[in-house]
């Protein structure tokens, strides 16, 4: 039904820490960073983020950051909808479209596509009222055994500018539509939530090239790949270390993407696109995902 960037074969995860805003000063910046994560997301088709809770966050920075990607990730003609107003978001008019497939343009309004909905009515069994972002809502039937409450977001088929039908989101399986994000209270506990191997980003692993073997079996079946980044402050290995556990205990490769690096420190945000660039292009290049 809808034809978009394709969806991997395994879902890709990053891990990225809360205090990843600590380093900057003032909501506007912090504001701004989040928002540069959330596009590096976006471009690299990660499917899920995972903001961990670690040694160094503050209860401010979490909120900030977690409110930023929900706007972000928000369909804009949705967002007066179903963004309450937030100081933590008072900078918001700086960040940049995502342009995901979920972010559809004003001239997709004019062909057949399907766009996410906020149902804002429920006028009777089988029946429901929806807010596209079209001219007007759009009171339509629907299958009486799926259960649609207000405030529910769905999915629906546009003809012409007019919404038809709901539709279930398998209509989008194969498509890369936009990111999903949960906090965790830890970094064991982020990771612990997706089985599958890990990448650990950091300056004392190998280059692409040395550990390029050991990446291919990592993907080998795998139906989650994930990326874990360390904070300001520490590497993953020493956040899990400050935890009480260790960063061996999981199938991992860690991989060093900035080797020779010009500057004393590579902040997480710049790590997160250096990292994911080049993990995008080996996947390509070797397996044509």
């Amino acid at each position: 039904m809808f034809r978009g960037p394709p969806r991997r074969p395994f879902r890709l995860v990053i891990h990225v820490p809360a205090s990843t805003l600590s380093v900057e000063h003032g909501l506007l910046k912090k504001t701004f960073i989040a928002g540069l994560i959330a596009r590096a997301a976006s471009i690299f088709r990660v499917d899920e983020l995972a903001i961990y809770m670690d040694p160094d966050v503050n209860a401010r920075d979490l909120k900030i950051f977690r409110e930023v990607l929900r706007y972000m990730a928000t369909p804009p003609y949705l967002r007066r909808r179903v963004i309450p107003r937030s100081r933590a978001l008072r900078f918001a008019g700086i960040l940049p479209p995502l342009a995901t497939p979920n972010h559809p343009t004003e001239d997709d309004v004019y062909r057949n596509h399907v766009r996410e909905g906020v149902v804002v009515g429920v006028p009777s069994r089988g029946r429901v009222c929806v807010d596209a972002g079209l001219d007007r809502i759009y009171c339509i039937d629907h299958d009486r055994s799926i259960k649609i409450g207000e405030g529910d977001i769905v999915l629906v088929r546009v003809e012409n500018g007019t919404v038809k039908s709901i539709v279930p989101w398998s209509s989008i399986e194969g498509v890369y539509w936009v990111y999903r994000f949960t906090v965790y209270r830890s970094l064991r506990h982020s990771i612990r939530s997706y089985r599958g191997p890990l990448i650990i980003s950091s300056r004392k692993g190998g280059t692409l090239a040395e550990v390029s073997g050991e990446l291919q079996d990592l993907l080998e079946g795998a139906e989650v790949l994930s990326v874990v980044f360390g904070s300001p402050e520490r590497d993953p290995d020493e956040i899990a270390t400050h935890e009480g556990w260790s960063i061996d205990e999981f199938r991992h490769v860690s991989l060093n993407s900035a080797p020779l690096q010009g500057v004393r420190t590579i902040r997480t945000y710049e790590a997160v696109y250096i990292t994911l660039s080049l993990l995008n292009t080996f996947l390509y290049d070797s397996k044509g995902i």
